[in-house]
């Protein structure tokens, strides 16, 4: 939704942030006397106008048969009714609690001493204090997220006085240390919690797409140790002041020792209270080992890969461990994924056998398997069967692994050329590569250089020129594969997604194989921006008509719809009309390769003196 406003005539006022006092310092703030509000659902909608404000709580649990109540909303009423909706869900609805405040008198529902209208973050009770320069008590938005973590890969954090009615979080600027920063807080001898937040691109989520965002306790410390049962506190404090956060948060409990901290028991408590455990649970993936073949060749002196991955999400280590039956035949190694989550490795040595590693954080990533044939002096082919050997506990403690079964070429006898067929990587946003793998069904004793042609979709134009047409891809001597990667263009234009596509030519030295053919998906980013023509205008009363014009640039590539509110202090059907609207909210719709619609607005006169009145529209 496009959001940027316009105003027939229009006032805003807005109070000034005022600075909370130091750390122990006392305050006398008045505490209004809230009105209960009643809720049937959450997302909660309530009754509302532009002199209420509204806060919701939810209770959170602290420990087994313990809660706390914390504010994780303040939001001010809109004309009408007004929407509710907290960062991550979880909580059954009876743990949700909605007050009524008036804006004319706020309140201070965090106890920091800032009145929740004034307060820049009014769920968070921690003191904007002097100590601002190395900690923020928000993260607004992911630009920031991004900017805190530079570096580091992920944002420190604290939790202050867990246990209470009043938690507090603190985001720790650059590479500071949790004590460090706890000491020059004044928390050390208070109960504090040291976390970190992060997020990682490739971990699968429900709804089918990649990415998540992840939060762990390390430690406690002051009058706390451990920290499991402050989970769903955490949980919920923490989303309430990260506002972009949009149900996409989990916990992550450090894989080192992971099993010593936790059982079973306790991660089903926790997805109880609502609070999802990294890797999501998700539909249709069962645990289970997959092994991208069942057989492959290699000659002699040369080798051979597979990769093996996980078919469903694990919450502890997996290891699978790989198995030549006859060494002397061909030996094996391993290489791990290139994303790794707590980790960083290369190729494994080679031998008897290979260790391969799986997390919660990189489950879904494929391990490289490389098998080493061993030359003789003799003229006959050989054989070897790989084999793989799964460790894990709960949902992984009884699976298996196919193995491989390996046939060796003698070296001394011609080789057949090898069979070359392409795959194509997962879709990319313009601007990133196209990645297409070319392969080999037995690895070439000297490097071979294959015709690959590559096309654009011929409705769109994503390939810059000269990377189209007849590429030459090599696969070096002993590989089996080689990647060959496509650039697209971002042009700021707004376009059709499309695809980029790969095919094997014939060429010297090889044959072409099935698929001998692949495809990308490539799609666009451009979204046109929306503003109004005007800021404001003027409209007399005596049947009065005027077409708001909203400009859009670039031009649609197809028809959208955008989407607009109402508010200001005329009434709709008395002293003005616009078709299309339901509610406080219509619609316009912009055609494709136009750069403006326009907003109808037809003015009543409905023969009473009165003084201007305001219609404002945001888009």
């Amino acid at each position: 939704m496009f959001r940027r406003p316009v105003a027939l005539s229009c006032l805003l006022l807005a109070p000034a942030v005022s600075a909370a006092p130091a750390e122990g310092a006392t305050c006398s703030l008045t505490a209004p006397v809230p009105a209960a509000v009643a809720i049937t659902s959450m997302p909660a909608v309530v009754a509302s106008t532009t002199a209420q404000y509204f806060v919701l709580y939810v209770s959170a649990e602290v420990a087994p048969n313990t809660r706390r109540e914390i504010p994780i909303l303040v939001t001010r009423g809109e004309a009408g009714t007004t929407t509710l909706t907290p960062n991550v869900l979880g909580e059954s609805l009876d743990r949700y609690r909605v007050e009524k405040y008036q804006v004319a008198s706020p309140a201070d529902v965090d106890g920091d001493c800032l009145d929740d209208l004034s307060d820049p973050n009014p769920v968070n009770p921690a003191l904007n204090s002097a100590n601002l320069d190395y900690v923020e008590l928000q993260i607004p938005t992911r630009a920031e997220f991004d900017r805190l973590r530079a570096g580091q890969g992920v944002v420190s954090f604290l939790f202050s006085n867990p246990s209470t009615d009043k938690p507090g979080v603190y985001f720790i600027k650059g590479n500071r240390g949790h004590y460090a920063v706890a000491q020059e807080l004044g928390l050390r001898g208070q109960a504090v919690l040291a976390a970190h937040f992060g997020y990682q691109d490739h971990v699968a989520r429900r709804d089918g797409g990649t990415g998540s965002w992840w939060f762990e306790i390390t430690d406690g410390f002051g009058q706390l140790r451990g920290g499991a049962e402050w989970v769903p506190m955490g949980y919920q404090l923490l989303a309430a002041n990260i506002p972009f956060l949009n149900e996409d948060l989990a916990l992550f409990v450090d894989e080192v020792d992971r099993e010593a901290r936790t059982s079973d028991s306790h991660l089903a408590t926790w997805h109880a209270g609502g609070v999802p455990v990294l890797p999501h649970p998700i539909a249709g993936q069962q645990p289970g080992v997959d092994v991208s073949v069942a057989s492959l060749q290699a000659r002699e002196g040369g080798e051979a890969r597979y990769e093996v991955k996980l078919t469903g999400p694990t919450m502890f280590q997996v290891t699978v461990t790989v198995t030549s039956s006859s060494p002397a035949t061909g030996q094996v190694s391993a290489t791990c994924p290139s994303v790794r989550s707590l980790r960083t490795c290369r190729r494994g040595v080679t031998g008897d056998s290979a260790t391969l590693v799986f997390s919660p954080l990189d489950w879904d990533q494929a391990w490289t398997v490389t098998v080493h044939p061993r030359d003789d002096p003799d003229m006959t082919d050989g054989s070897l069967t790989v084999s793989h050997t799964v460790s894990g506990i709960a949902n992984y403690a009884t699976v298996t692994a196919p193995s491989v079964a390996v046939t060796v070429l003698d070296d001394e006898k011609p080789a057949a050329p090898p069979e070359i067929t392409v795959t194509g990587g997962r879709g990319v946003t313009v601007g990133s590569h196209a990645s297409f793998t070319v392969s080999a069904d037995v690895a070439p004793a000297a490097d071979l250089d294959v015709t690959l042609r590559v096309d654009d979709d011929g409705s769109s134009d994503f390939v810059p020129g000269g990377h189209e047409g007849a590429r030459t891809v090599r696969i070096a001597s002993g590989s089996r594969t080689a990647i060959w990667n496509v650039p697209t263009t971002n042009d700021s234009v707004d376009e059709e997604d499309g695809v980029v596509t790969a095919t094997v030519q014939a060429g010297t030295g090889y044959t072409v194989g099935s698929p001998a053919s692949a495809t990308v998906a490539v799609s666009d980013d451009d979204v046109p921006a929306a503003s109004f023509s005007s800021a404001s205008a003027s409209l007399g009363e005596a049947g009065g008509a005027h077409g708001l014009t909203v400009n859009v640039s670039p031009s649609p590539a197809a028809d959208i719809t955008l989407s607009y509110a109402l508010s200001g202090t005329a009434t709709r059907g008395a002293d003005y009309s616009i078709s299309g609207v339901t509610g406080n909210t219509g619609t316009l719709r912009v055609r494709a390769g136009a750069t403006s619609a326009a907003i109808p607005v037809a003015v009543t006169n409905d023969q009473v003196t009165e003084g201007s009145e305001t219609v404002v529209l945001t888009l």
